[in-house]
This record gives C-alpha cells, sequence and structure tokens, in this order.
C-alpha cells in the first residue's frame, strides 16, 4: 500500500500568503475598483429585469462583496502555488471567470424572484 503523502507546508504557506496578498490588492484598488464593476453588472443585468433604479440600487449595494474578492484570491492562489500544468492553471483561472458569472446570474436571479 502507498503511504499517503506528506503535505507540503512550503506550498500551503504560500497559499495562504498569495491569497492574503491578492485579497489585499483587491479591497486596496481604487482604479478600477472590482467590487463597484461588480455591483454595476448586477446593476445593469437588474434593471433590464426590474425597471426601477432606487430599488435595484438599494438592493445592489447590500450585496456582500466578500465571496467574489475570496473567490479571486484563492483561485489566484491555487493556480500559481500548487503543482499544474500551465494548461490547468489556465483552467483554474478560467474556473474563476465561470464562478464570478454564476455569482452574477444568482444575485441578479435572486433579486428579480422578490
Amino acid at each position: 500500500m502507498v503511504p499517503p503523502l506528506r503535505p507540503s507546508y512550503r506550498r500551503c504557506g504560500s497559499f495562504l500568503a498569495v491569497s492574503f496578498l491578492v485579497s489585499l490588492l483587491l479591497v486596496g484598488l481604487h482604479s478600477p475598483t472590482i467590487v463597484d464593476d461588480y455591483y454595476g453588472l448586477v446593476e445593469q443585468l437588474l434593471l433590464s429585469v426590474i425597471p426601477q433604479p432606487a430599488l435595484v440600487d438599494t438592493y445592489v449595494h447590500l450585496l456582500p462583496p466578500v465571496f467574489q474578492v475570496s473567490v479571486i484570491a484563492s483561485g489566484v492562489a491555487i493556480a500559481v502555488c500548487f503543482r499544474a500544468s500551465l494548461a490547468r492553471r489556465c483552467m483554474i483561472l478560467v474556473n474563476i471567470l465561470i464562478l464570478l458569472v454564476v455569482s452574477v446570474v444568482a444575485d441578479v436571479s435572486s433579486a428579480s424572484s422578490c
């Protein structure tokens, strides 16, 4: 029987460090702001369904941006720190984009169903 692999503490530490640094970078960006871009995208999609700007604006600014920032930060850290081929690293980054699109659609659909 093959013994289980021992964890690489160096990789784990680098994963946590890269996640933390990318999170700080995303939160600290002033131009372009990722959070405002996300809110703008959700707002534009929601306005096409619910033509009430005051209601849409109130809903959009109640959305917590923590999920999107953590998805980007952990995805970039996985792509950078874990052993993988270049193609797999690119697929990890593409999955980040897909997850963000799903998040936008989920936020829009939850607001339009109310």
